[in-house]
C-alpha cells in the first residue's frame, strides 16, 4: 500500500511538471524508474524539493535509500558574487534541508560547502554510487570539477545526470552551462546521452534553451 502510494506520488509529479516550465526534471523520475538506485547524491540541494521527490521515487523500488546532498546552504545568503556567477537563487539552511528530509528517509547526509571541497573530502570513503544527479554552481569551472570527483565514485551501474546543457547563449558557454565539459568527455569511456524535455526561457530577447544530459560508463570499452 505504501509503494502504491509513493508510486501514485511520483506520477502526479511527473504530470505536473509536464504541465509546467519546467518539463525537463520529469528526465529525474523516468531514470530512478528505469535504474532503481539504492544510493543518490546530489549536487545543489536548494530547497530539497526535488530530494524529496527524487527519494519517494526511489523508494517504490527500495525501501531503504541512503541520501547524500551537498549545497552551499545559508553560506550563500548575502554573496552577491556567488550568485551572479554559481546559481539563480538562495538555498535554504541546512538544519532546514535536514528537518524535511527526516520526515521521508532516515539515511540523509548533507554536506554544506564548497563541492571542490566537500566532494574531494567524500571521495575518501571510497563509496560507489548508483545515481548522481550535478546541479549545483553553475560556472564551467565548477561543473567540471564535480565531474572530476564523481565520476570516481561510480561503478558499472552508475549513472550521472547533469543539469544545464545550454543552447541559445553562445556567448555565455565558456563561462556556465555544462556544455564544454559534456562535449570533452571521453566517449569511448563513457556513454553520453542528451535527454528529452528541452526546456526553453526568454533570457534578454534570446532564447534559452536548458537540456540534462545522462553519462555512464562504456561497459563494452572495459
Amino acid at each position: 500500500m505504501f509503494k502504491f502510494f509513493l508510486l501514485l506520488k511520483s506520477l502526479t509529479v511527473i504530470l505536473q511538471y509536464y504541465f509546467s516550465s519546467t518539463k525537463r526534471y520529469i528526465n529525474l523520475l523516468i531514470a530512478i524508474f528505469k535504474y532503481r538506485p539504492k544510493t543518490i547524491l546530489e549536487i545543489g540541494v536548494f530547497n530539497g524539493v526535488r530530494s524529496k521527490q527524487l527519494i519517494e521515487c526511489a523508494k517504490i523500488f527500495n525501501r531503504k535509500i541512503i541520501f547524500y546532498g551537498f549545497d552551499l546552504f545559508d553560506i550563500m545568503i548575502g554573496d552577491k558574487n556567488l550568485k551572479k556567477y554559481e546559481a539563480s537563487k538562495f538555498p535554504l539552511t541546512k538544519k532546514n534541508i535536514k528537518q524535511k528530509l527526516l520526515k521521508i528517509n532516515d539515511k540523509n547526509f548533507l554536506f554544506q560547502g564548497f563541492s571542490k571541497t566537500t566532494l574531494k573530502k567524500f571521495l575518501r570513503k571510497k563509496k560507489k554510487i548508483d545515481f548522481i544527479f550535478i546541479d549545483g554552481g553553475h560556472s564551467v569551472d565548477t561543473i567540471r570539477s564535480d565531474w572530476k570527483y564523481v565520476k570516481q565514485m561510480m561503478d558499472d551501474k552508475s549513472i550521472v545526470i547533469f543539469d544545464d546543457y545550454y543552447y541559445g547563449i553562445k556567448n555565455k558557454i565558456k563561462e556556465i552551462g555544462c556544455n564544454i565539459v559534456i562535449n570533452k568527455i571521453d566517449r569511448k569511456k563513457f556513454v553520453v546521452k542528451k535527454l528529452p524535455f528541452i526546456d526553453y526561457f526568454k533570457k534578454n530577447k534570446n532564447r534559452l534553451g536548458i537540456q540534462m544530459v545522462l553519462v555512464k560508463k562504456n561497459v563494452s570499452h572495459l
